[in-house]
């Protein structure tokens, strides 16, 4: 009961940390802690209110949409609309998502090229939707060590 107690009190500092425009991280003491499902908890709430949200995906999309669904997040309702996700391992691996609101990079891609394809897209997608704020999620960032040979540059 008192992990349970912990979880809520931690999930609400965070939403509370979030709604106050500041930088969140969740670093997981170990692999089955799911720290990481956290921050899906945490923006649930502003997907379904019809914020902006913006999903930087380092893992196959697979384990995020299985995550999406353990919170109780329905993403098939709001990808496209509300909810957009930037898919860097199907970027890297040149895999396309075929799905409204997931979005990828084409063609070469290494850490400098990533980076300047990145910020392009971004500006693109922020001047087509011009929203008022978005919050940001990286959904398991560890992935930049795999992805990338300058993670930190990245």
């Amino acid at each position: 009961m008192r992990s349970v107690n912990n979880e809520n009190r931690l999930l609400e500092l965070i939403i509370s940390a979030l709604s106050s425009n500041k930088i969140v991280g969740i670093v997981d003491r170990g692999i089955a802690s799911f720290g990481y499902m956290l921050g899906l908890k945490a923006i649930k709430g502003d997907v379904e209110r019809g914020k902006y949200v913006w999903i930087v995906s380092y893992d196959p999309l697979q384990s995020l949409f299985r995550d999406m669904e353990r919170v109780g997040l329905n993403y098939e309702e709001h990808l496209g609309k509300n909810l957009f996700i930037f898919d860097v391992f199907g970027s890297i691996k040149g895999i396309e998502p075929g799905m409204d609101g997931v979005l990828t990079l084409k063609g070469y891609l290494d850490d400098n090229v990533f980076i300047v394809k990145y910020q392009k897209l971004i500006s693109k997608l922020i001047d087509s939707l011009k929203p008022e704020e978005v919050t940001v999620l990286g959904h398991l960032e560890s992935g930049l060590c795999r992805l990338f040979k300058n993670p930190v540059r990245v």
